[in-house]
C-alpha cells in the first residue's frame, strides 16, 4: 500500500471547522485529493486524550451513522470534494489551539493518520460567550 506524505493528509482536515457542540465537539475533513472509500474511523486524539469509535458519529450530508460501524462491509463513500462531519461526545474543547490525530482506515491505501492543529475561538457561538 502507497505511503502518503503527511503534509499531503493534513491537506484532507477542514481548517477553521473545529467547534465545541453541546456534548462535545466537531471538525470536518474535506477531500480535495482523490476519490477514497473509509473502512475504518478511530479512535481521534485530542491534546493527548483518545476518544474511541464509540464516541464519534460521523455525518455525511443529512445521514448520520457511530463511527464504530464504517467498516469494509460497511464502508463509506469520500468522494473528491465530499465533506465528512466528525462529532465527538465528551467534554467541550477550552478556547486555543489544540492538537488533533485522526486515525482512518481507506481502502485504497490502507491505514492513515491525519495529525493537525485547529485554533477553537472564544467567539465560537457553541461555546455560549
Amino acid at each position: 500500500m502507497p505511503e502518503l506524505p503527511a503534509g499531503m493528509l493534513r491537506r484532507l482536515y477542514q481548517k477553521g471547522s473545529l467547534r465545541n457542540t453541546e456534548d462535545g465537539f466537531e471538525f470536518a475533513l474535506l477531500n480535495t485529493l482523490a476519490p477514497g472509500t473509509v473502512i475504518g474511523l478511530g479512535p481521534i486524539e485530542v491534546d493527548g486524550q483518545m476518544f474511541p469509535p464509540e464516541q464519534i458519529t460521523v455525518v455525511v450530508g443529512r445521514s448520520e451513522r457511530a463511527a464504530h460501524r464504517v467498516s469494509a462491509q460497511g464502508p463509506l463513500a469520500f468522494p473528491v470534494n465530499g465533506r465528512i462531519l466528525l462529532r465527538v461526545t465528551g467534554e467541550p474543547l477550552a478556547p486555543g489551539r489544540h492538537t488533533l490525530v485522526i486515525n482512518a482506515q481507506l481502502k485504497e491505501v490502507g491505514p492513515l493518520q491525519i495529525q493537525v492543529e485547529d485554533l477553537l475561538t472564544v467567539d465560537d457561538p457553541a461555546d455560549g460567550y
